[in-house]
């Protein structure tokens, strides 16, 4: 009896360790797209971050950190772009 139930416990906690992961993975690729969607918003249709904050439903801090983050990360690209050449 104390054997079966040893099993269920670890067979949910394998399933909840399963669960995290495959939500940090859709997380991190959900974000990824929503800085790209930022900088497309900002520097080709030339938006405001209010502008924006109120399209995708975000307070503006939100949406100001956001950004900043996908500046950072396209300079980062960018550097190592020209360093590879």
């Amino acid at each position: 009896m104390i054997e079966s139930d040893m099993q269920v416990v670890l067979a949910m906690l394998l399933y909840f360790v399963v669960v995290v992961v495959i939500g940090f993975v859709y997380a991190k690729r959900s974000n990824s797209s929503s800085e790209e969607y930022f900088l497309v918003l900002y520097f080709l249709e030339h938006r405001e971050t209010a502008e924006i904050a109120k399209l995708v439903g975000r307070p503006p801090a939100t949406v100001n950190s956001q950004l900043w983050r996908a500046k950072l990360l396209l300079r980062q690209q960018i550097t190592e772009r020209r360093q590879k050449e």
